[in-house]
């Protein structure tokens, strides 16, 4: 019944936009029957006139009893009326509709467009200022969105500013619920922009974009764990764990932020107040291998050697090949005695990590113990590379010879010297007197270039 009032009044509407271009109301309401009765090509078009016209400014309209008379009852906008007696729709609610029928067309840039207008006419307005940051997020314009967000939250202590607009169009519930939403839209935007800056390694801004999420109320879980990572990256461990504790504030079942307050607390040295929220993180996850290793490392560290045993007895139970879990559980059962418990362990950690010395040394230590001897697996010992042969000096031989020695004949002296082994005497060279033998004429020849005697 109703809708077919809505399009009964189109044609009547219709005729008088058509007398009355320059009429704002006449637009807006033709637009409104349009998308009642899901005309949404129409709509946009009647829409966007009426917004082009003044946003609903009231205009001196010709007949104002046929616009009452054409605009159909029970329309479930809010009418108020004009100095003339004429309907009037509320301005925001015409930027609504028009934003819905773009919706519905499937005009993502034109409906961004219309957003953006309705948001710099209404910059408190929650209800646009959230529709228009997801719009902006969906392009990947997370600092327009931020900057959206930022003009429709009210300064901190300020009350919230009254809905305008149709809560059948935005789904308003109130004011405090709308600011509640954009309080935690900014917060979730700041904390992306903050990790995608901490991927990009520029720390200060993510640290920056962190903050300023954390200091918007609300839930602090997330923001406080990502801002104590950060603070633990620089070694400002007293930092990081105040900030994981405030998240375990909000939130006591964050498995994240109590590995991270107990890995604080054990880089503080403090291991006793790091082995509650450990033992709390595993009964509410039993499933966490790093929260199990680290807890079997901190009761290791305090000296309760029997329940990190069984810690490291959960690691395993999840992890089989876990070998720095058999490595330890081996080393643990050794100390309390249990020698074949321990040597099964490092067996196992042996076919694991086959070439570990630590588990070697340590098997070694528990087959002495029970008197086996020393393992039958040992590391493989690195072999030389056998030297390739040397190449021969020569084609004929393939042996190196060693070559002669090439002598250095003396400075000749005037009279040659005498030599008893061979039981010859020299003469004077310079008179060319014959040698005792061959060998010393070859020699004088050589020497000083005098023809040896005949």
């Amino acid at each position: 019944m109703r809708l077919g009032r809505f399009e009964a009044a189109i044609d009547p509407l219709r005729a008088l936009v058509a007398q009355n271009p320059a009429h704002p109301q006449a637009s807006a309401l033709l637009g409104l029957c349009h998308v009642r009765v899901e005309q949404w090509e129409e709509a946009a078009q009647a829409l966007g006139r009426a917004v082009a016209l003044g946003h609903g400014a009231r205009g001196a309209p010709a007949g104002p009893d046929t616009l009452r008379d054409a605009a159909p009852p029970g329309s479930g906008t809010q009418p108020g009326t004009d100095g003339g007696g004429g309907v009037a729709l509320q301005e925001p609610e015409v930027h609504e509709l028009r934003v819905q029928a773009l919706d519905r067309l499937g005009r993502a840039a034109e409906r961004l467009a219309a957003l953006e207008q309705a948001a710099r006419t209404f910059p408190t307005n929650a209800g646009f200022a959230l529709l228009l940051a997801a719009a902006l997020e969906a392009e990947a314009r997370d600092d327009e969105a931020i900057a959206a967000l930022e003009g429709a939250r009210p300064p901190l202590g300020a009350p919230a500013p009254a809905m305008l607009g149709s809560s059948a169009t935005l789904g308003v519930s109130g004011p405090e619920t709308k600011q509640a939403e954009v309080t935690a839209r900014l917060a979730a935007l700041y904390l992306a922009r903050g990790r995608r800056e901490a991927a990009a390694g520029r720390a200060e801004r993510a640290l920056e974009s962190g903050r300023a999420s954390l200091a918007l109320g609300g839930d602090p879980t997330e923001a406080a764990i990502f801002v104590g990572r950060l603070h633990a990256e620089r070694g400002q461990h007293a930092e990081a764990a105040a900030l994981f504790e405030r998240a375990l504030d909000a939130r006591l079942d964050s498995v994240d932020a109590m590995c991270g307050a107990a890995t604080a607390y054990l880089a503080l040295g403090r291991t006793s107040a790091a082995l509650a929220p450990l033992r709390r993180a595993a009964r509410v996850d039993p499933t966490r291998l790093d929260v199990l290793g680290l807890l079997a490392s901190a009761l290791t560290t305090a000296g309760e050697t029997q329940e990190a045993l069984l810690a490291h007895g959960e690691v395993l139970r999840l992890a089989p090949n876990d070998g720095e879990a058999l490595l330890q559980s081996g080393r643990l059962a050794a100390s309390l005695g249990r020698h074949e418990e321990a040597r099964s362990a490092l067996e196992r950690a042996l076919v694991v990590r086959p070439d570990d010395k630590e588990v070697l040394l340590a098997l070694a230590s528990v087959r002495q113990q029970l008197g086996l001897g020393e393992p039958a697996c040992r590391p493989r010992s690195r072999r030389r590379a056998p030297t390739p042969p040397t190449p021969a000096r020569s084609g004929s031989s393939a042996t190196r010879t060693r070559p002669r020695a090439t002598p250095i004949a003396p400075s000749p002296p005037s009279i040659a010297p005498t030599c008893s082994r061979r039981g010859w005497k020299a003469w004077p060279i310079a008179s060319g007197a014959c040698c005792t033998s061959a060998a010393r004429q070859r020699w004088a020849r050589a020497t000083t270039g005098a023809p040896s005697p005949t």
